[in-house]
């Protein structure tokens, strides 16, 4: 039932979306003489623009994202021990914070620009939505309405590009995490080598190079996995 509510809600949200972008070309036509005019509503648009095609790449690579969200819970990928750890904390701290401030700036633009026609409604002074309506919007109840659906569609996108840029912003920052663990691997190879010889009590040193080689293959094969 869950799954049928969620794929309804997102036909609803991508034809309300739709519609929106349709209704801006629309205007922008219309008003294709007024540079004013149709600035703004390009500004507008262009975020719709972008969005929807950021959507459809993100569909047409959605196995090699699964893939790669899922390559996150490797073991290599997760080695939280010490220094490590604390780069991967911080790694996702500031993922976290991000996206809180990315999107919050975003849903509070679109909050100003309801605020503003709210203000300019009670103060009396004309304004014009920067997308084709069709009918009239003098009326408070028909206003109202205009306004909420003006602000749902540019909030949907609001979220959409922020949570989209902060993911690809957050991958970039776990592969530069992952290569300076990869790294710190790599410098303190022996040490680790030669730790974990002597926690499994062995004492030939052919057992010290065999420690060493699964060492250097586990580095060799998170680097890869990293830069794969």
């Amino acid at each position: 039932m869950r799954g049928a509510a969620a794929r309804c809600y997102h036909v609803f949200a991508l034809t309300a979306t739709s519609v929106y972008v349709l209704l801006q070309l629309i205007y922008a036509y219309q008003e294709r003489s007024d540079m004013d005019k149709l600035s703004q509503v390009m500004f507008v648009m262009l975020c719709h623009v972008t969005c929807v095609a950021k959507q459809i790449a993100f569909y047409v690579d959605a196995e090699r994202i699964d893939e790669l969200i899922a390559g996150l819970d490797d073991p290599l990928m997760n080695q939280t021990a010490g220094a490590r750890g604390a780069l991967l904390h911080n790694c996702a701290r500031a993922a976290a914070r991000l996206l809180r401030t990315y999107s919050g700036c975003a849903v509070a633009t679109c909050v100003l620009w309801i605020v503003f026609p709210v203000l300019y409604r009670i103060q009396g002074v004309p304004f014009e939505f920067p997308f084709w309506i069709g009918v009239d919007y003098d009326n408070n109840a028909v206003f109202g309405v205009v306004l909420l659906y003006s602000f749902y569609c540019t909030n949907l996108v609001a979220i959409g590009n922020t949570t989209m840029d902060a993911f690809m912003a957050t991958i970039l920052d776990q592969c530069k995490t992952q290569l300076r663990i990869v790294r710190m691997n790599f410098e303190t190879l022996p040490e680790r080598a030669r730790a974990a010889h002597i926690a499994a009590g062995a004492q030939y040193e052919s057992e010290y190079e065999c420690a060493l080689h699964a060492l250097f293959k586990d580095c060799l094969v998170h680097y890869n996995n990293v830069s794969e």
